[in-house]
């Protein structure tokens, strides 16, 4: 990774330092990071104000039994802060609560007091609960299966006239 200015090393530590240390009981670093009007989105939906983000947080990490994040690359351009991770998550109700890690990204931007005012996290919501939950699990894996039929039949159906053509 390129050394990064001294401002944005000092955010880049400050996001990695609340990624890793949020808790069910250690919600109150998010008040650290993030600004009382900040907005959340990821692909279960928004939160509009910290008070909002917090409750939503405090929902998601009460099943938590372990969360690590290895963060693998980062862009930062201005106050435009975009951090690359995989998450390995340890829950009850998901995989059997055997770990499991997603890949994903978080878009930030931050104002002028140094706080995030916007956070996007964008992942891969079938590997995060979709295949994750038992029942729901049988059915994705159901319509993978279709579809990779499907797609196995039409690359057969190309290639079956492609022969014709030739002959």
């Amino acid at each position: 990774m390129n050394k990064v200015p001294e401002a944005s090393q000092e955010r880049s530590d400050r996001i990695r330092k609340t990624f890793d240390e949020v808790r069910v009981d250690t919600l109150y670093l998010l008040d650290e990071l993030y600004s009382d009007d900040m907005v959340f989105e990821d692909p279960l939906g928004r939160m509009e104000g910290l008070e909002e983000f917090r409750i939503y947080m405090e929902a998601m990490y009460q099943y938590v039994q372990e969360i690590t994040w290895d963060y693998t690359d980062e862009v930062i351009q201005g106050d435009t802060h975009v951090l690359y991770w995989t998450m390995t998550l340890q829950t009850k109700g998901l995989n059997g609560g055997k770990p499991f890690s997603v890949d994903g990204t978080s878009h930030l931007k931050f104002n002028e007091e140094g706080n995030v005012y916007f956070h996007r996290d964008y992942f891969d919501m079938g590997a995060y609960v979709y295949e994750r939950a038992p029942v729901v699990k049988w059915f994705v894996n159901f319509v993978k299966r279709r579809l990779h039929k499907a797609v196995e039949d039409a690359r057969e159906t190309v290639q079956n006239q492609k022969t014709e053509v030739g002959k």
